[in-house]
């Protein structure tokens, strides 16, 4: 079967259907025309069985009356009473059972006539028996033959008919057994044309399959296929969807290895032994070692001894909860050293194995180093040293030296907000970093908004009074659980924002409610606004509205960053509403 006169898989099925059901139909026809001539045959069967018995009855009928005649008293008085039959009508009857068969109905036509001649004759025995005696024998004479011919008549037609309705039981015959050989053909013809048209349709698809198989293992191999599919069938359009497929993931394992060639982390697989299975190149810059001198080692042999059990234990939640962790911990190199790494671990059900990504976090750790060494200098040789000269300039202000005059109380003044200024810094900073590398402990215990809110006011009364601002706490009193010293912090460096940026005789309002299921606490002041382009940026370090807010308001800018991360630390959220142009809004939204 060429190219073009292939047929598309729906349109096999179709003529899987549509010839036995034509056969089918055919066959049925042909079975009721058998059935209405097999009826046909009966009919006709009975009406010759009904033609003869009524010829019968009518010979019977012509006989008896004549008897009847001849046995009469000479003067006609007497006769024997027979039965008499309504002739007439039965010779109509005859003629309506004889119309599709002219043979009988001649023989019909011929019997009445000579009945109703016999009639006459009958009539004229019966006044010759009355007034001559003498004529009857000549009169009967000839009844007798009229008679004699109807009987011989309806007898010759009733013998056809008998013969005729003796062929029937033959036709039926033979008609039964046509059926039975239609039958018989028809299931044979059937059997035949279903298993001539499965084992064309069944080769020709089989030998295509077999090819789209064929294709199909090759290109899951990466082996470039021989042999293509011709035609537009469903199998054709599929091997062309395969080699789509086939094109895009070859492109798409390019660069895959690309990119794990090209990868500065480590990407590799272990099993569930802790065996290296799969490990890309990147083990040559980062571990100074080969792939094949990783490949088949265990964990176990790369990770310093002290952290491998801690290691181990992870990796096994790993794989009981199926989810993605991510582990640190130490690795020995080919090169002797020891570099810091953190692992991204994910437990693949399908390849029964780990999927790790590696990342050298060595630089980093040092980074983190030098940070915390720059904080603990900070503390011990920055805020001690100025904790001391906050002091000594104290005692000067308390004349313990001695009496400044006016204008070294002014330099005195400045350089004490000064130094209270880099302290204050010094601590924010400190905070900061603790809250974001996850050091700072929270004291969680239960409280409630109208409690933080008053203790809050309570510290920043004395700068509200300075500006002749309204401090208004309102709204529900809700239970919240939290570090009541931290939020107290957030809520004094809200409230302090709040009356810096304040209008002179406005209020600054604390407002507490639910939102959704979550306890909030609003900070509402009536100043300038913020720009939307300015909202997310005044929560980042160092960051204010303008460069003139830190000159004519002071603040170090860490306020709102310490803010935000306090509340994220308890798993709430610190958000800010503003139109830009008056009045702005912080709200601190506790977790539910």
């Amino acid at each position: 079967m060429g190219p073009s006169m292939r047929i598309t898989l729906s349109q096999q099925g179709l003529v899987l259907i549509l010839v036995p059901l034509a056969l089918e139909i055919a066959f049925t026809f042909m079975l009721l025309a058998v059935m209405q001539q097999s009826q046909h045959e009966v009919a006709r069967e009975e009406r010759a069985r009904q033609v003869a018995m009524s010829f019968n009855r009518i010979s019977r009928y012509m006989m008896a009356e004549a008897a009847g005649i001849m046995m009469a008293n000479p003067g006609g008085k007497g006769g024997s009473n027979h039965a008499s039959l309504n002739i007439p009508p039965e010779f109509e009857r005859l003629q309506n059972l004889t119309k599709d068969n002219p043979t009988l109905l001649a023989y019909v036509n011929t019997v009445k006539d000579r009945w109703e001649e016999g009639q006459r004759q009958m009539h004229d025995v019966k006044i010759l028996a009355e007034d001559n005696p003498a004529a009857i024998l000549v009169a009967y004479s000839r009844l007798k033959k009229i008679i004699s011919s109807i009987y011989l008549s309806a007898e010759e037609a009733a013998n056809y008919a008998q013969a005729t309705d003796a062929l029937v039981p033959s036709a039926q015959i033979v008609d039964q057994a046509r059926i039975r050989l239609l039958i018989i053909g028809f299931l044979a013809f059937n059997i035949i044309t279903a298993v001539v048209l499965w084992l064309t349709f069944n080769k020709r698809t089989n030998a295509r399959l077999r090819v789209l198989i064929t294709n199909a293992q090759a290109m899951a191999m990466d082996r470039p296929v021989f042999e293509r599919l011709e035609g537009s069938d469903e199998l054709t359009e599929l091997q062309r969807v395969l080699l789509t497929m086939s094109s895009s993931l070859a492109q798409a394992r390019t660069k895959e290895r690309a990119v794990l060639d090209n990868a500065a982390d480590i990407i590799c697989s272990i099993d569930e032994k802790g065996v290296f299975v799969t490990a890309s190149s990147a083990v040559q810059n980062l571990w100074h070692c080969d792939e094949s001198d990783v490949l088949g080692r265990r964990l176990a042999d790369i990770i310093l001894e002290e952290d491998f059990e801690k290691t181990r234990r992870l990796m096994e939640e790993i794989r009981e909860t199926g989810t993605t962790r991510t582990i640190e911990n130490r690795v020995k190199t080919g090169a002797g050293q020891v570099v810091d790494v953190q692992w991204s671990i994910t437990w693949s059900r399908d390849e029964n194995n780990y999927i790790c990504v590696v990342h050298d976090i060595t630089e980093r750790r040092h980074l983190e180093r030098m940070r915390q060494d720059f904080l603990n200098m900070i503390t011990h040789d920055i805020r001690t040293p100025l904790s001391s000269v906050q002091a000594f300039l104290n005692l000067l202000e308390s004349s313990v030296y001695g009496q400044l005059n006016e204008k070294g109380s002014v330099k005195l003044k400045a350089t004490e907000q000064s130094v209270e200024l880099v302290i204050r810094l010094i601590k924010d900073m400190l905070d900061l970093e603790k809250a974001e590398s996850g050091q700072l402990m929270l004291d969680l215990e239960d409280t409630s908004t109208q409690t933080v809110m008053l203790k809050a006011i309570d510290i920043v009364k004395p700068l509200a009074e300075q500006k002749n601002i309204e401090l208004k706490p309102t709204g529900t009193d809700l239970p919240i659980t939290v570090d009541q010293g931290r939020i107290v912090q957030v809520l004094v460096n809200l409230c302090g924002n709040a009356i810096k940026f304040a209008p002179a005789g406005t209020a600054v309002t604390l407002y507490s409610q639910m939102q959704g299921n979550k306890p909030t606490i609003s900070v509402t002041d009536q100043g300038p606004g913020i720009k939307a382009e300015d909202q997310k940026r005044i929560f980042n370090k160092f960051e204010q509205v303008s460069a003139a807010d830190a000159t004519a308001r002071g603040g170090t800018g860490l306020g709102l960053a310490i803010a935000r991360v306090l509340v994220e630390n308890h798993g709430g959220k610190l958000t800010v509403q503003s139109d830009g142009r008056s009045g702005t809004t912080f709200t601190v939204t506790f977790a539910g």
